[in-house]
């Protein structure tokens, strides 16, 4: 038997003999409880809950046989929602796995060459965050990348001139590498630019590195999804250096990087023949992302009939 306390940012409810403690779980976990202590709870920017506030909630306690009941038919229901949520959750990690496989797939059995080869300029971005001289400038920081995406939602700019303009602005089928995180896991992942991007005017700061590469021989696309492989993503964690919490990869470490060597015309081949079988991966994720959101919503219903006196 163990024994211990809890902190003063915890209240403890204790029920009676009259209450079944899976129905009183049940019943706390409801919507309709959640809406009546958040009205209760006080306080501007952290909201607290007195002893006070929850006893004057009101929570409706049939007698013991139907709360048994109530809670037979919500474990029946929510069982059946897990056992699907858990067939989601496995669709979505085999998908990984399929992903990884396509990529495996498209660059095995080449003949591999340092990614120096097919860079024609490599460049660290803007290291100032203010300027007083020039124009406003969007510059692209790690806030704007969702899903290996630029996301134009909510920028930040900075005066610049036309030199740092020129020298930092980002352009179509450039490379931007991620080179300092926090994460591992983004470290050394490599964003490519569409000509929409070129566009929205965007210049890049020190947390990244631009690639530019020969576009007689290297299509942008094939060397952003090869940098997406498990092969590569361990080449890359092998070769970070880690300080203060902060990852690090340099130009030197990305140029050195093997990687398979074909003709434009084969490069864009595998672009074309990944893009659209991931396009269909995306789908299916997405598919599977919303029916786990809505599963969520119904586990919400489920909890809300059963106090509504509509499961039994």
């Amino acid at each position: 038997k163990t024994t211990g306390c809890i902190h003063d940012g915890w209240l403890v409810l204790r029920k009676n003999e009259a209450i079944d403690s899976n129905y009183l779980y049940y019943i706390l976990s409801s919507p309709s409880l959640y809406q009546q202590f958040s009205n209760l709870a006080k306080g501007s920017t952290v909201k607290n809950l007195n002893i006070e506030a929850v006893k004057r909630a009101t929570i409706k306690f049939p007698d013991l046989s139907e709360q048994i009941a109530i809670v037979t038919r919500i474990e029946e229901l929510l069982s059946e929602l897990d056992n699907g949520k858990q067939q989601l959750q496995t669709a979505k990690k085999q998908l990984k796995v399929y992903r990884q496989s396509l990529l495996k797939w498209a660059f095995e059995g080449k003949e591999l060459l340092p990614f120096e080869t097919f860079v024609d300029t490599s460049q660290n971005g803007l290291s100032k965050r203010t300027g007083t001289n020039g124009e406003e400038y969007k510059v692209l920081r790690l806030a704007d990348i969702t899903n290996n995406i630029i996301d134009k939602s909510s920028p930040r700019t900075i005066v610049m001139n036309e030199i740092e303009i020129d020298n930092y602005k980002i352009k179509t089928n450039d490379l931007i590498c991620i080179r300092v995180n926090g994460s591992r896991d983004l470290v050394g992942k490599l964003i490519h630019v569409s000509s929409l991007n070129e566009k929205d005017n965007w210049a890049f700061c020190d947390h990244f590195i631009r690639f530019r590469l020969h576009s007689n021989k290297a299509d942008s696309k094939y060397f952003h999804f090869y940098f997406s492989t498990t092969k590569m993503r361990k080449y890359i964690q092998d070769n970070m250096v880690t300080s203060a919490g902060q990852n690090t990869v340099s130009q030197g470490t990305i140029k050195n990087a093997p990687v398979p060597d074909c003709s434009i015309k084969e490069q864009q081949l595998i672009v074309s023949e990944l893009e659209s079988k991931l396009t269909v991966c995306d789908k299916i994720e997405e598919t599977i992302s919303q029916s786990l959101q809505q599963a969520e919503t119904l586990r919400q219903s489920i909890l809300k009939k059963a106090f509504e006196g509509k499961l039994i």
